[in-house]
This record gives C-alpha cells, structure tokens and sequence, in this order.
C-alpha cells in the first residue's frame, strides 16, 4: 500500500473524553448565565400562537411545565423530543461499539501516539482506535445493518483488538451506541423548535465524527 504523512502546524484531532466535554460546556455555560436543570425527562411538547401571530412551545418534564418562543433540541441521535415535536425521522442510522481500554505498557507505547481510522478494518464499516491520557478508545461502526448486529459488532470488536496486536488487555468499559450518518430530509426548525447535532443527523458521513459538526450547529 502506499503510505502519505504531511505536517501542519496545528494540530487535525483533539482527543477528549466526553463526559469532562460535556462537563466543560455546561460550566461554561452555566458562567454565561445560562440556568442548567438537570434530572428532568421532556414528556410532552406542544406549541400554540400567541395574540401577536407568534410561536409558543410548551415542555412538559417530569416536574414542570416550561414556556418558550422557541426550542433548540440536541438531546442526541435518538432524540425523543424531536419526535415529540412532529418530525419524521428519516436518517441513515448506523450501529457501533466503543470501548476504553485499558492495555499492557508495551500495546500502549505503541499505539499511544497515533489516532487511527482503518477503513478496512471490517466488513460494510470501519474501526477506530484513538489515544487518551491513559488507556485508549477503539471501536467499531457498521454502515450496513442486520438483524445481528450486537453480535456483529462484538466479534469484529475483536478482530480488530487483533489487527492492532494488542496483547494485553488490563480492563474495558464498553458502550453501544448509534450514529446518524444522514441528515433529516426536510426543514430542521419548524413551528419554533430547531433541531441540532446527531439530533438533526450532522455527523460526518465517511467518519461518522459528529462532535464538531454539533458544535458548529
């Protein structure tokens, strides 16, 4: 195969884990004024007009009913207020598998450096394994789906722990999840609530990243 390296200046990828980001925006946030409830599932959303013609949206949470004139959801890929809100969901979703991984001090040497994308990884999808401070993060996401595909997903899962040549795992936290690889078909605001992030289907079609694309929605 042929090899390509280039050089820049800036760095291409930052490495996070999600739940310090998640945590770092919310504090931020919470610094710009912004009220932050917590703990309360959206139940219900309905929208009326006010006497001057205007969009009024009524959530209704487990504790509280909240008025606004407008609403901007990005509660994720399985967003449950989108579909409360009325929009068809019409996204190429696609299953993956992630896990943090904790390996021997020579498996991790040697991958500790290099963010990975193999493509070829699996079949109909891809692996990934990308270094944090202490342990890695692979994973893998099928872009082709089936009736098995935590099966699936498990077993290429180790396959590519094997095309990495890690030897020694210590420990593993894993978690399943789905990627909207496609964008909703159609308006993403309407009658006042905007869609965003995975919840409106940005992600990157060939990567399945979604973070930045969420940000710049």
């Amino acid at each position: 195969r042929d090899r390509y390296s280039a050089q820049r200046s800036e760095p291409l990828v930052t490495m996070v884990m999600r739940d310090r980001f998640d945590h770092a925006l919310v504090q931020h946030a919470q610094g710009l004024g912004v009220r932050v409830i917590t703990g309360e599932a959206v139940r219900g959303l309905d929208r009326s007009v006010d006497a001057h013609g205007g969009s009024v949206i009524d959530l209704h949470t487990d504790q509280r009913r909240c008025t606004a004139r407008a609403v901007i959801v990005a509660d994720g890929a399985t967003s449950p207020t989108a579909k409360l809100a009325g929009f068809v969901d019409d996204r190429q979703i696609i299953p993956a598998l992630e896990c943090e991984v904790w390996v021997g001090e020579a498996d991790f040497a040697r991958l500790q450096d290099d963010p990975r994308f193999d493509m070829d990884a699996i079949p109909h999808g891809y692996g990934w394994s990308f270094p944090k401070r202490d342990h890695l993060s692979i994973g893998v996401a099928l872009f082709q789906k089936d009736d098995g595909d935590k099966t699936a997903l498990k077993q290429h899962y180790q396959r590519y722990l094997q095309a990495l040549g890690i030897q020694e795992v210590l420990r593993t936290e894993s978690h399943g999840f789905v990627i909207p690889v496609s964008l909703r078909q159609g308006s993403l605001c309407q009658g006042g609530v905007m869609l965003v992030g995975d919840a409106a289907g940005t992600a990157d079609a060939l990567t399945a990243e979604g973070i930045s694309n969420a940000i710049l929605t």
